[in-house]
């Protein structure tokens, strides 16, 4: 982790981008300098593709057999993502494997998580995320693309503990206040 990366100094952007709700109505949905400057980052960083589309050719280059798929994130979180397909499981077959690399705009991480979905008659019949560590399957797809990561966006990995911070007085996508992590502050609160 970066040492400059700190719980507290964490918060204190979380803070910049996020208007504080404690005492405020869930109703309230007034643009705040805080929703204006996310807003604003987002839209910046939709400008600028071209990095991540290289990134994107770069794994279908190192990870052969592998699905890519970009999730069209930044148009509501302060990320990127891209959720990769292991070959044994492309996207549309009863069980699929996955590993999703969440590349954050406010501040330099990134996180990737693994995904298992199994259908049945398709309907989603079983689902489970794992964070670091994943299962033994994906590891070596995970290590990979962490490289990548590192390499291209110069980026580091958060620990556990402190991506799993509570952000009490936020209020994140779908969460209702009190719900929020910084994972979620700082990716997406759509984790699957």
């Amino acid at each position: 982790m970066d040492p400059s990366l700190t719980i507290p100094e964490l918060l204190d952007l979380v803070h910049r981008f996020y208007p504080r709700t404690l005492g405020i109505p869930a109703s309230s949905s007034e643009p705040t300098e805080e929703t204006q400057r996310l807003h604003s980052l987002r839209q910046t960083a939709l400008g600028d593709s071209s990095a991540w589309n290289s990134f994107l050719l770069r794994i279908d280059n190192a990870l052969p057999g592998c699905v890519t798929w970009d999730v069209p994130s930044l148009i509501h979180d302060p990320c990127r993502c891209v959720r990769v397909s292991l070959p044994e499981s492309p996207m549309g077959a009863p069980v699929q494997k996955a590993l999703v690399l969440l590349v954050s705009i406010l501040a330099p991480i990134h996180h990737i998580h693994a995904s298992f979905q199994r259908f049945e008659g398709g309907q989603l019949a079983e689902k489970h995320l794992w964070s670091p560590p994943l299962p033994a399957e994906y590891q070596a797809y995970e290590s990979t693309l962490d490289a990548l990561a590192r390499s291209v966006f110069k980026t580091t990995r958060l620990p556990e503990n402190v991506l799993f911070t509570s952000v009490p007085d936020v209020q994140v996508g779908h969460l209702e206040s009190g719900e929020a992590k910084l994972i979620h502050c700082l990716f997406t609160d759509r984790l699957w």
